[in-house]
């Protein structure tokens, strides 16, 4: 048994439970025709915005949005969709590994009081759930870690670490849970910060672009959101849109590779070449030509952590609202 702490974001608990052998040894309504960029005169660099106290609020906020989804996911992964103990307590397993690096706040701000009540309503105990559940976990882990190190399970049969790890097995469903709830703040919220800004934007027909595109991509995440009840032909069809989309606005950047002048920001880019192209369009494509069965199609239509609906869902919730963001904070 080996046990190993790490320590990256406030309160930080990390556990390595490695080769323990068992008796062995240890939304917006705008719409836009397209994108088209002009070559840009040398020198005529957009410059980052200088944000205002309200935006640093609220830029605090999708940080630590981003940052308890993301370990909310690696909870639900961890303690319960991959969770070996118990295979490990019925000899069906060998050894027990599990890697858990929990991060959670000791301390959380206050809102941005430029959200409106209602959004912090739903917001400050979604929040607030995450974080004393992340939290939480991390000490149960180490009781677990503990108890196993010891060999306590040997005076008492597993009486306590079976107790430990159905608490570490609800912490993980929870934390899946609080995944769904945690990417529909994020999306709503980025949705009123964008519609605020975007008026200051040097380059307001990107934003509005942007903007109907994200749009476009968020009924596919609603119908991804329903899983293994979703509609195949309804998704094929919303695919089908937004690869066309992703295809007209690729056309859009072919003549600016070719002029030496020409400048695509990097956010932009990033939203159409990297998520609306590869992680959301080329894999719904793929994902539905391989999943021709029911069996096939409920095997990635599963409402289970790091499901393929999953992942595609966070590109469409959390990295386009991003790029967006990113694009109204650095045009250039």
């Amino acid at each position: 048994m080996a046990i190993r702490k790490l320590w990256p974001m406030g309160r930080i608990c990390g556990l390595l439970l490695a080769g323990m052998a068992l008796g062995v040894g240890p939304v917006l309504a705008e719409s836009a025709p397209g994108i088209r960029y002009a070559q840009v005169t040398p020198g005529a660099i957009a410059r980052p915005v200088v944000p205002s106290a309200e935006q640093r609020q609220e830029d605090q906020l999708f940080e630590i949005l981003r940052e308890l989804d993301s370990a909310c996911n690696n909870a639900a992964w961890t303690l319960w969709r991959t969770n070996s103990y118990d295979d490990w307590r019925n000899r069906r397993a060998r050894v027990l590994s599990i890697q858990y690096s929990v991060r959670s706040y000791e301390r959380l701000p206050p809102l941005p009081a430029s959200l409106p009540e209602a959004l912090k309503l739903k917001a400050e105990p979604a929040i607030k759930s995450a974080n004393e559940t992340l939290g939480a976990s991390g000490e149960v882990f180490k009781d677990l870690s503990t108890y196993i190190n010891a060999k306590d399970y040997e005076d008492d049969k597993f009486k306590k670490g079976d107790e430990l790890n159905a608490k570490l097995l609800a912490a993980g469903k929870r934390c899946h849970q609080l995944e769904a709830e945690l990417a529909e703040i994020y999306r709503d919220a980025a949705a009123l910060v964008i519609e605020r800004r975007k008026a200051g934007a040097p380059r307001p027909e990107i934003v509005a672009t942007m903007i109907a595109d994200w749009q476009k991509a968020s009924a596919l995440s609603r119908e991804l959101g329903r899983f293994e009840l979703a509609d195949r032909a309804t998704l094929e069809g919303l695919v089908r849109d937004l690869s066309a989309v992703s295809d007209e606005r690729k056309a859009n950047f072919e003549p600016l590779k070719q002029a030496p002048q020409a400048q695509v920001p990097q956010a932009v880019k990033g939203f159409y070449e990297t998520t609306l192209q590869d992680d959301i369009a080329a894999k719904m494509r793929r994902l539905l030509r391989e999943a021709k069965t029911p069996k096939a199609f409920k095997e990635v239509a599963q409402d289970r952590p790091r499901s393929e609906f999953w992942s595609v869902r966070r590109e469409i919730d959390y990295a386009m609202p991003d790029a967006i963001l990113n694009y109204l904070r650095n045009p250039g």
